[in-house]
């Protein structure tokens, strides 16, 4: 998935429930450190993460860019981060 289209999904999760969102890095930090990966994909070097989806309002997984259907790239596992997952303090 790519990282901006995760990272405005995350802006907008977190103005929905009025609530103060992370700092790009630190949300970027909070997913290495559950072991999720970015690399630049592509020839124009898109940063991508690896094995994330956003999860919608019809609880369908948002499609990615590389032509998937499951919108999380070629590796597993997929996880779909919930309500909450990032902004619980650990």
């Amino acid at each position: 998935m790519q990282a901006s289209i995760l990272w405005d999904s995350y802006l907008a999760w977190a103005a929905d429930r009025k609530e103060r969102p992370l700092d790009r890095r630190v949300f970027s930090a909070r997913l290495e450190g559950r072991g999720f990966r970015k690399q630049r994909v592509g020839h124009d070097r898109t940063w991508t993460w690896f094995g994330l989806c956003v999860k919608s309002s019809e609880s369908e997984a948002t499609p990615g860019s590389n032509g998937d259907a499951d919108g999380c790239g070629r590796e597993t596992p997929i996880v779909v981060l919930e309500e909450d997952s990032l902004n619980t303090k650990q």
